[in-house]
Protein backbone atom coordinates (compact mmCIF):
# COMPACT_ATOMS: atom_id res chain seq x y z
CA UNK A 1 0.00 0.00 0.00
CA UNK A 2 1.64 3.45 -1.29
CA UNK A 3 0.55 5.96 1.92
CA UNK A 4 1.60 8.28 0.13
CA UNK A 5 3.43 9.77 2.94
CA UNK A 6 7.09 9.93 1.34
CA UNK A 7 8.27 13.73 1.26
CA UNK A 8 5.75 15.13 3.99
CA UNK A 9 6.60 16.72 6.96
CA UNK A 10 5.56 14.72 10.66
CA UNK A 11 5.01 16.38 14.33
CA UNK A 12 4.94 13.94 16.64
CA UNK A 13 4.61 15.20 20.49
CA UNK A 14 5.79 13.07 22.89
CA UNK A 15 8.19 11.47 20.36
CA UNK A 16 11.14 10.30 23.15
CA UNK A 17 9.37 7.04 23.81
CA UNK A 18 6.83 4.96 23.56
CA UNK A 19 3.71 5.24 21.33
CA UNK A 20 5.32 8.28 20.02
CA UNK A 21 9.10 6.89 19.18
CA UNK A 22 6.94 4.09 17.64
CA UNK A 23 4.98 6.50 15.19
CA UNK A 24 7.95 8.48 14.18
CA UNK A 25 9.47 5.68 13.44
CA UNK A 26 7.10 3.89 11.60
CA UNK A 27 6.18 7.43 9.50
CA UNK A 28 10.12 8.20 8.95
CA UNK A 29 9.86 4.59 7.42
CA UNK A 30 7.34 5.59 4.98
CA UNK A 31 9.38 8.68 4.24
CA UNK A 32 8.47 11.54 6.24
CA UNK A 33 10.58 13.91 7.73
CA UNK A 34 9.64 13.99 10.73
CA UNK A 35 10.29 16.85 14.03
CA UNK A 36 10.37 14.98 17.89
CA UNK A 37 9.05 17.18 20.33
CA UNK A 38 9.20 16.18 24.15
CA UNK A 39 10.90 17.21 27.08
CA UNK A 40 13.89 15.74 26.24
CA UNK A 41 14.31 14.01 23.00
CA UNK A 42 17.96 14.38 22.04
CA UNK A 43 18.30 10.00 22.51
CA UNK A 44 15.00 9.33 20.14
CA UNK A 45 16.18 11.84 17.35
CA UNK A 46 19.36 10.78 17.13
CA UNK A 47 18.49 7.07 17.11
CA UNK A 48 16.44 8.25 14.26
CA UNK A 49 18.67 10.43 12.36
CA UNK A 50 21.13 7.03 12.37
CA UNK A 51 18.25 5.75 10.40
CA UNK A 52 17.51 8.53 8.36
CA UNK A 53 19.83 11.22 7.82
CA UNK A 54 18.78 14.89 6.97
CA UNK A 55 15.13 13.80 7.70
CA UNK A 56 14.93 14.18 11.65
CA UNK A 57 14.56 17.56 13.89
CA UNK A 58 13.83 17.92 17.52
CA UNK A 59 12.67 20.38 19.54
CA UNK A 60 12.32 20.53 23.28
CA UNK A 61 9.08 21.56 25.18
CA UNK A 62 5.77 20.88 27.54
CA UNK A 63 3.33 21.12 25.40
CA UNK A 64 1.07 22.08 28.66
CA UNK A 65 2.48 25.87 28.11
CA UNK A 66 0.38 26.58 25.40
CA UNK A 67 3.34 29.08 23.91
CA UNK A 68 5.54 25.77 23.80
CA UNK A 69 3.43 23.77 22.19
CA UNK A 70 2.86 26.22 19.09
CA UNK A 71 7.05 26.93 19.44
CA UNK A 72 6.32 23.10 18.41
CA UNK A 73 4.28 23.70 15.38
CA UNK A 74 6.64 26.08 14.05
CA UNK A 75 10.01 24.44 15.14
CA UNK A 76 8.64 21.75 12.29
CA UNK A 77 7.63 24.56 10.05
CA UNK A 78 11.10 26.52 10.25
CA UNK A 79 13.00 23.05 10.00
CA UNK A 80 11.23 21.28 6.75
CA UNK A 81 9.48 24.85 5.59
CA UNK A 82 5.86 22.72 5.85
CA UNK A 83 3.65 20.30 8.29
CA UNK A 84 1.81 17.64 7.01
CA UNK A 85 1.00 15.50 9.60
CA UNK A 86 0.92 15.71 13.55
CA UNK A 87 0.65 13.23 16.25
CA UNK A 88 -0.60 14.22 19.62
CA UNK A 89 1.16 11.67 21.52
CA UNK A 90 2.49 13.49 24.79
CA UNK A 91 0.58 12.55 27.58
CA UNK A 92 0.72 11.71 31.73
CA UNK A 93 -0.62 8.91 33.21
CA UNK A 94 -2.57 9.14 36.72
CA UNK A 95 -3.45 6.43 38.60
CA UNK A 96 -4.49 8.23 41.78
CA UNK A 97 -8.33 7.44 43.16
CA UNK A 98 -11.32 10.09 43.85
CA UNK A 99 -9.80 10.19 47.12
CA UNK A 100 -6.41 10.29 46.53
CA UNK A 101 -5.97 12.84 43.58
CA UNK A 102 -4.29 15.83 44.23
CA UNK A 103 -5.45 19.16 42.70
CA UNK A 104 -2.21 19.57 41.19
CA UNK A 105 -2.24 16.46 39.62
CA UNK A 106 -5.70 16.79 38.35
CA UNK A 107 -4.51 19.86 36.50
CA UNK A 108 -1.04 18.55 35.38
CA UNK A 109 -3.24 15.84 33.78
CA UNK A 110 -5.76 17.86 31.90
CA UNK A 111 -2.97 20.59 30.84
CA UNK A 112 -0.68 17.86 29.40
CA UNK A 113 -3.51 15.50 27.94
CA UNK A 114 -6.01 17.54 26.62
CA UNK A 115 -5.03 21.12 26.57
CA UNK A 116 -1.47 20.39 24.94
CA UNK A 117 -3.59 18.54 22.55
CA UNK A 118 -5.87 21.25 21.80
CA UNK A 119 -3.23 24.19 21.62
CA UNK A 120 -0.62 22.05 19.25
CA UNK A 121 -3.96 21.25 16.83
CA UNK A 122 -4.85 24.37 16.80
CA UNK A 123 -1.40 25.71 15.46
CA UNK A 124 -1.25 22.72 13.38
CA UNK A 125 -4.06 23.23 11.20
CA UNK A 126 -3.11 26.78 10.53
CA UNK A 127 0.17 25.36 9.34
CA UNK A 128 -1.50 23.04 7.73
CA UNK A 129 -4.28 25.45 6.32
CA UNK A 130 -1.71 27.15 3.88
CA UNK A 131 -0.94 24.22 1.22
CA UNK A 132 -4.59 22.80 1.85
CA UNK A 133 -3.80 19.35 2.80
CA UNK A 134 -3.26 17.98 6.54
CA UNK A 135 -3.77 14.95 9.05
CA UNK A 136 -3.90 15.18 12.93
CA UNK A 137 -3.82 11.94 14.92
CA UNK A 138 -4.85 12.71 18.60
CA UNK A 139 -4.06 9.91 21.35
CA UNK A 140 -7.24 9.34 23.47
CA UNK A 141 -7.40 5.77 25.31
CA UNK A 142 -10.02 2.79 26.26
CA UNK A 143 -9.99 4.27 29.78
CA UNK A 144 -12.38 7.24 28.53
CA UNK A 145 -15.11 4.14 27.54
CA UNK A 146 -14.63 1.70 30.51
CA UNK A 147 -14.27 4.60 33.19
CA UNK A 148 -10.62 3.53 33.83
CA UNK A 149 -9.01 0.18 35.01
CA UNK A 150 -5.47 1.77 36.73
CA UNK A 151 -6.20 5.13 35.28
CA UNK A 152 -7.23 7.63 37.40
CA UNK A 153 -10.63 10.33 37.52
CA UNK A 154 -8.13 12.99 35.83
CA UNK A 155 -6.73 10.73 32.94
CA UNK A 156 -9.78 9.06 32.30
CA UNK A 157 -11.54 12.60 31.86
CA UNK A 158 -8.95 13.92 29.71
CA UNK A 159 -9.04 11.23 27.29
CA UNK A 160 -12.27 11.44 26.91
CA UNK A 161 -12.32 15.05 26.45
CA UNK A 162 -9.99 14.65 23.58
CA UNK A 163 -12.52 12.31 21.84
CA UNK A 164 -14.74 15.30 22.40
CA UNK A 165 -12.15 17.47 21.04
CA UNK A 166 -11.39 15.61 18.31
CA UNK A 167 -14.66 15.91 16.50
CA UNK A 168 -15.06 19.57 17.06
CA UNK A 169 -11.55 19.94 15.55
CA UNK A 170 -12.39 17.74 12.84
CA UNK A 171 -15.47 20.31 11.93
CA UNK A 172 -13.36 23.31 11.80
CA UNK A 173 -10.67 21.75 9.95
CA UNK A 174 -12.44 19.92 7.64
CA UNK A 175 -12.68 22.67 4.84
CA UNK A 176 -9.60 23.48 4.81
CA UNK A 177 -8.48 20.31 3.71
CA UNK A 178 -7.20 18.60 7.32
CA UNK A 179 -8.70 15.79 8.53
CA UNK A 180 -8.86 14.68 12.61
CA UNK A 181 -9.10 11.76 13.86
CA UNK A 182 -8.28 9.62 17.01
CA UNK A 183 -6.27 6.56 18.11
CA UNK A 184 -7.90 4.52 20.88
CA UNK A 185 -5.71 2.47 22.73
CA UNK A 186 -6.20 -0.13 25.20
CA UNK A 187 -3.27 -1.46 27.57
CA UNK A 188 -0.06 -1.03 25.50
CA UNK A 189 3.44 -1.88 27.05
CA UNK A 190 5.34 1.37 27.06
CA UNK A 191 7.59 2.77 29.99
CA UNK A 192 4.49 4.95 30.82
CA UNK A 193 2.55 1.45 31.54
CA UNK A 194 5.67 -0.38 33.54
CA UNK A 195 4.69 1.15 36.78
CA UNK A 196 1.77 -0.68 36.90
CA UNK A 197 1.73 -3.82 39.17
CA UNK A 198 2.23 -7.37 37.03
CA UNK A 199 -0.67 -8.71 37.86
CA UNK A 200 -2.62 -5.64 36.44
CA UNK A 201 -1.26 -5.79 33.12
CA UNK A 202 -1.53 -9.41 33.36
CA UNK A 203 -5.30 -9.23 34.01
CA UNK A 204 -5.69 -6.39 31.50
CA UNK A 205 -4.37 -9.58 29.10
CA UNK A 206 -6.91 -11.72 29.53
CA UNK A 207 -9.69 -9.21 28.63
CA UNK A 208 -8.70 -8.93 25.33
CA UNK A 209 -9.85 -10.77 22.72
CA UNK A 210 -6.61 -11.91 21.08
CA UNK A 211 -4.71 -12.40 24.53
CA UNK A 212 -2.38 -10.16 24.61
CA UNK A 213 -1.44 -6.40 26.12
CA UNK A 214 -0.59 -4.22 22.80
CA UNK A 215 2.47 -2.79 21.79
CA UNK A 216 3.63 0.76 20.42
CA UNK A 217 4.05 -0.68 16.74
CA UNK A 218 0.16 -1.70 17.39
CA UNK A 219 -0.70 1.49 17.28
CA UNK A 220 1.60 3.47 14.82
CA UNK A 221 0.26 0.67 12.17
CA UNK A 222 -3.08 2.57 12.98
CA UNK A 223 -1.58 6.30 13.30
CA UNK A 224 0.06 6.04 9.69
CA UNK A 225 -2.79 4.59 7.91
CA UNK A 226 -5.09 7.60 9.48
CA UNK A 227 -1.97 10.18 8.28
CA UNK A 228 -1.82 8.53 4.79
CA UNK A 229 -3.10 10.06 1.01
CA UNK A 230 -6.03 7.80 0.87
CA UNK A 231 -7.68 8.18 4.32
CA UNK A 232 -8.69 12.09 3.01
CA UNK A 233 -13.29 10.93 3.58
CA UNK A 234 -12.11 9.82 6.89
CA UNK A 235 -12.90 12.60 10.20
CA UNK A 236 -13.97 12.86 13.08
CA UNK A 237 -13.09 9.39 13.61
CA UNK A 238 -12.13 7.07 16.39
CA UNK A 239 -10.43 3.99 15.85
CA UNK A 240 -9.95 1.12 18.57
CA UNK A 241 -6.61 -0.32 19.14
CA UNK A 242 -7.28 -2.59 21.97
CA UNK A 243 -7.37 -6.58 20.90
CA UNK A 244 -11.16 -6.27 20.81
CA UNK A 245 -11.46 -4.92 24.68
CA UNK A 246 -14.14 -2.32 23.76
CA UNK A 247 -16.15 -2.79 20.53
CA UNK A 248 -18.04 0.14 19.40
Amino acid sequence: MDTGLDGKVALVTGGASGIGLAAARALAAEGCRVMLADLDPRTAAAELERAHPGAVGEVVVDVSAPAQARRAVSAAVERFGRLDVLVTSAGVYETQGVDGLSDEEWDRTLAVNLSGTYHCAHAAIDAMAVNGWGRIVTLASSAAQTGGGAGGPAYVASKAAVMGLTRSLAKHAGPKGVTVNSVVPGLIETPMTDRLRPEHREIAATLTLVGRNGTPADVAAVIVMLASEGLGFVTGSHVNVNGGLVMD
